[in-house]
């Protein structure tokens, strides 16, 4: 609408402007905007100046774009979150494919943000400013390929959860809660079960992603100190759960493209398990107390037995010939090699397939049925307490066990309770039996919603050697020892550690028993380097039932071609047979591609002992350190508790870099120093 008093008066001719020219007055279809810019302009003009009104002018010019594009930017980052949001709930209830749509949307948003943000990219070149900038860009480049990385793992679960579109109903009661693995035929577990077997593309491809968007938030690293509060909270939980993410996808994404093989898909499976005390700790994992053949096909038991291994080892004990190691023979007077010492050795390559030896030939000699077993699985007690926590109280024969009562209450059962009750004792572990089949019935019976749960079980469990797999067929062991699923003595190019004890006749003493390792390493003479490992053991228990003097025979593995120097601790035996505390033979040998020195010591209820050897490492050590580089390897003892680890390691020219770092107080000289545990096991990198 014209403006009435701008408009000239009708018939009467604008007044010219002292150059001849007239007037443009705006006529009356020029928008009611322009006209009022017009007013805005020639009052601004009035009271401050023409100059003024371009200097304002130029500054709107800067400010308006950067205010949009962070208004922009973060209306977009809003979207993406709420999006986001939005993928989280439809994936809890598996509308999956909603799930997938809102996650695309938020990438797409994030994207978006990203392009919004880019005006700021100008700034990165100023000191502090830029920094803040540039960390954010990163935040949100990152942000992208994790959204996209999840995108595709909610389309492998929706294959692999409708393979032929025949699954439709079995979804929809997935997202009720009401489908369980037990409810599915054996058809759909077969095609689930395929689907997986050709998994691992996309897990290679989710991988890639996680890894990219992993590489955009360690650039950011490197300005933390310097960042706003904001953007180091952003920085740390993007860093944590992509680290998260990568630890799962890296350690369990692959196990996905084997489960088939193992679950008996498209072949049988016979497995010998173990059940291992850790209690009563032995090289690999624990004492093998209870044992058991299952057997799979298509994702499906099709037979479970189990029995108390001394049923077994009694039946065939007139046939078996073969000797035990020496050290059992010396410190417990047992001269056969029977199944329940068939884990002597830390490498469980070696102990599974003593195992399946020692099994055949004792099922022969007790005349049972001749089985052929295609690898060997072995849990520690630890492994069902996790599950207890997730499958909630069980009971069985009166009995109700927890997570926190499940080792205690099953000790006293098969030692103390079938006395009382009157039960011969080839029954005493009847109980087991008896609580193994309800697990098996509980897991089968749980929600498929919950999968994730036993998923993240097996991957910790795994990854802390409380599970350990053994397999005949070569492709599927090199697959476990790739993912360090196989508690090997692992092969190292750097330095090595092992400590390996082994429980004789010491009850169930473990579950008292404080340890703390501490590794150091000095220069000697002659420009090689010497390694002095001590273990500290602490006797916390009492004489009871159950626990007693702690007795091992502790092995220390150490790299081939390492020397003896010394050695401290050693008893000839228990303060029963060695009561004036002689010191015992360091007995020194090669195993598993490694220099071992094996030694026994006892500690009493209420007191501590150390145990120390000392070695020089070969000469190719010094060189490798003089040539600028050190690492070293400690490996976890399969079922062993997460003991304290303390390194001191004495170069004699100074770090340069170190992976994990010291404490910032520590760095700068020739040492490094650093306190962790062994959860797990534990790689150091040193360059000079």
């Amino acid at each position: 609408m014209p403006i009435p008093h701008l408009q000239p008066k009708e018939h009467e001719p604008p007044p010219l402007l002292p150059d001849g020219r007239a007037p443009a007055f705006p006529s009356a279809r020029v928008p009611l905007l322009t006209a009022a810019c017009g007013i805005v302009r020639r009052r601004f003009f009035t009271f401050f100046g023409r100059k003024a009104f371009f200097i304002a002018l130029g500054i709107a010019l800067v400010v308006v774009p950067f205010a949009v594009s962070a208004g922009a930017t973060a209306w977009y980052l809003k979207e993406a979150r709420q999006n986001f949001n939005l993928a989280l709930a439809a994936a809890e209830s598996l509308a999956l494919a909603d799930a997938r749509a809102a996650v695309k949307t938020a990438e797409i948003d994030t994207r978006r943000a990203s392009a919004w943000f880019t005006p700021w990219r100008i700034f990165t070149p100023l000191p502090w400013v830029g920094n803040q900038v540039s960390s954010a860009h990163r935040l949100m480049s990152a942000a992208a390929p994790t959204l996209a990385a999840v995108g595709e793992t909610l389309a492998l679960v929706e294959d692999v959860l409708e393979p032929t579109g025949r699954l439709s109903s079995s979804v929809a009661d997935l997202a009720q809660g009401e489908s369980t693995l037990a409810n599915l035929s054996r058809e759909e577990k077969r095609a689930i079960l395929q689907k997986l077997l050709s998994s691992a593309e996309a897990v290679k491809k989710i991988s890639e992603r996680l890894a990219e968007a992993k590489r955009e938030v360690a650039y950011i690293s490197q300005y933390q100190k310097t960042l706003l509060p904001s953007l180091q909270k952003m920085s740390a939980l993007m860093s944590a759960k992509l680290e998260q993410a990568n630890e799962v996808i890296a350690s369990f994404g692959p196990f996905l493209s084997v489960l088939p093989e193992l679950a008996g898909y498209p072949q049988s499976k016979n497995y010998l398990f173990f059940l291992a005390n850790n209690n009563e700790l032995r090289p690999s994992a624990g004492f093998l107390g209870y044992y058991g053949t299952l057997s799979l096909a298509d994702g499906e038991i099709v037979s479970l037995l189990s029995d108390d291994i001394y049923n077994l080892d009694y039946r065939a004990a007139a046939k078996v010939v073969r000797e035990s190691p020496e050290p059992i023979a010396r410190f417990l007077g047992i001269k056969k090699w029977y199944l329940r010492d068939a884990n002597w050795s830390p490498d469980f390559a070696a102990a599974g397939e003593a195992a399946l030896t020692l099994y055949e030939e004792e099922a022969r000699f007790a005349g049972l049925p001749a089985a052929k077993f295609d690898g060997v699985i072995v849990v520690t007690p630890d492994v069902a307490e996790d599950l207890l926590k997730i499958l909630g109280p069980i009971a069985v024969s009166g009995v109700t066990f927890t997570a926190d009562n499940l080792t205690d209450r099953l000790e006293y059962q098969v030692e103390l309770a079938y006395l009382e009750t009157g039960k011969p004792k080839s029954e005493r572990k009847k109980i087991l039996a008896d609580l193994l089949g309800e697990v098996v019935r509980r897991i089968s019976a749980l929600p498929a919603r919950r999968a994730g749960e036993i998923a993240a079980l097996l991957a910790e469990n795994l990854k802390e050697k409380h599970i350990l797999f053994y397999s005949r067929d070569s492709a599927l062991q090199k697959f476990f020892e790739q993912q360090h699923w196989g508690g090997r003595v692992e092969d190292s190019p750097g330095d090595y550690l092992l400590v390996a004890d082994a429980n004789l006749g010491a009850l169930k003493t473990d579950a008292v028993m404080k340890r703390r390792i501490d590794y150091t390493l000095e220069p000697a003479a002659a420009g090689r380097f010497k390694a002095i490992v001590s273990v500290r053991y602490e006797n916390t228990g009492n004489f009871t039932p159950f626990t007693t003097r702690y007795r091992t025979y502790t092995r220390f593995y150490a790299p081939s071609g390492s020397s003896l120097v010394a050695a401290s601790g050693q008893l000839l035996g228990d303060k029963l047979a060695n009561p004036k505390a002689l010191p015992g033979p360091v007995d020194v040998m090669s195993e598993s591609g490694k220099a071992v020195f094996g030694m026994f010591t006892s500690i009493e209820p209420g007191e501590s002992r150390t145990l120390t050897v000392e070695y020089l490492l070969p000469e190719s050590f010094a060189d490798s350190i003089r040539a600028g580089r050190y690492s070293l390897l400690v490996q976890k003892q399969s079922g062993a508790a997460d003991y304290p680890l303390t390194l001191d390691l004495r170069f004699g020219k100074k770090l340069g870099r170190a992976a994990p770092a010291e404490d910032a107080k520590e760095w700068g000289d020739d040492r490094y120093r650093l306190e962790t545990n062994l959860a797990a096991d534990r790689i150091f990198e040193i360059g000079f």
